[in-house]
């Protein structure tokens, strides 16, 4: 089931909460804030949207976010201006990177991960925020609930909390022998310690052992180089590997 509700005292984008496996592409993310800056539009001016980015160019699947904006006939040049800001990898940038965007006055901002996110509503209380790539809106601090998140923050969770059990039966039934999982994690990603919580309170019960390695994504990227995109120093919140 998807709720879509106003959130509470905000005259802004929706809340879309997630209580079932949705999968949305960044462009319809950004839709529902754009749903509400129709006023720069009606006085001639192009929508003026901010993305917040942990990583670094090339844009990659962004360029994807792009072409759809396009197929929806939001026209960079035309009706349409997009503001990029990405961190390099280094989440204490992100602050920074929010506060150049809201001094811009954008009118939307897309922010990709929590921190990022989390980024984004301190530097702002007013402009519309769309999330993505967020594993809890409500522990994260960015919004009261997913029913009634209220304040100026939009965009889905990726339910990684109430799918970690999940995940471990599968991985369970996938592999019945195995004993003990490895879980990498980004220590530089708030949501991922409280995955790793999770995931450690629910092993008990698959008869599995988890051994938890906490890694700064630099050192995930040089040992692990796998798990890491060619093109982005970025990673998700975490791994899982048995044996």
């Amino acid at each position: 089931m998807i709720s879509l509700r106003r959130a509470s005292g905000f005259a802004g984008p929706l809340f879309l909460g997630i209580r079932s496996i949705v999968l949305l592409t960044p462009v319809l993310l950004l839709l529902l804030a754009l749903i509400f800056i129709a006023e720069a539009q009606s006085s001639g001016q192009p929508a003026f949207v901010g993305v917040l980015h942990p990583g670094r160019p090339p844009l990659g699947p962004l360029e994807a976010f792009r072409d759809g904006l396009r197929e929806r006939n939001y026209m960079e040049g035309h009706n349409l201006k997009l503001e990029w800001r990405f961190a390099d990898g280094q989440n204490a940038r992100l602050p920074r990177l929010a506060r150049e965007l809201v001094d811009l006055k954008v009118d939307a901002i897309f922010a990709i991960n929590t921190q990022a996110a989390q980024a984004a509503k301190s530097a702002s209380r007013t402009i519309p925020i769309v999330i993505a790539r967020v594993s809890d809106p409500v522990q994260s601090g960015l919004v009261a609930s997913l029913g009634r998140p209220g304040g100026n923050v939009t965009g889905v969770s990726a339910m990684y909390l109430e799918l970690s059990a999940k995940r471990l039966q599968l991985l369970k039934e996938a592999l019945p022998k195995t004993r003990r999982v490895a879980v990498i994690w980004n220590s530089g990603n708030p949501g991922g310690a409280a995955v790793v919580r999770k995931l450690q309170a629910e092993s008990s019960q698959f008869g599995l052992q988890l051994q938890v390695l906490q890694l700064g994504v630099a050192v995930i990227c040089r040992r692990y180089s796998g798990l890491c995109s060619t093109t982005s120093s970025t990673l998700s919140s975490w791994w899982m590997t048995s044996c």
